[in-house]
């Protein structure tokens, strides 16, 4: 089910005390529970680990679209699992040098001072 066009994100979770302590009593590979989940809705874990710090797990995974990638943010926080949950479009460097381009084309204005044209650098 895996598209030839997907957008990927950027998601970081932390865990609750509860589900810490349910791992800890019975550690477990969350990635055995979050692929099925992923598949299921078109998409797919591209690379993800368990992290110190902010967030317990950080995943890239692409999705087919924002309204598919944001279902699986709300079904993660409704899952009583995460504490937290951010999920954010990212973009690979060869459609950043696009957007690169294309902002040199922007023209917008600023309050009180007329047209601003970026400037080659």
């Amino acid at each position: 089910m895996y598209g030839d066009f997907m957008k990927s994100f950027l998601i970081l979770a932390s865990y609750n005390s509860q589900t810490w302590a349910a791992l800890v009593k019975e550690p477990k590979n969350r990635l055995e529970v979050a692929n099925p989940i992923i598949d299921n809705l078109g998409g797919k874990i591209v690379c993800a680990y368990l992290a110190f710090g902010d967030y317990d797990s950080v995943a890239i995974v692409d999705m087919p679209d924002d309204v598919t990638a944001a279902a699986l943010s709300m079904a993660l926080l409704a899952s009583t699992a995460f504490k937290s949950v951010k999920t954010t479009s990212i973009l690979s460097w060869k459609d950043a040098v696009e957007a690169m381009k294309q902002a040199k084309k922007v023209l917008f204005e600023i309050p009180n001072e007329g047209p601003l044209f970026l400037k080659r650098v």
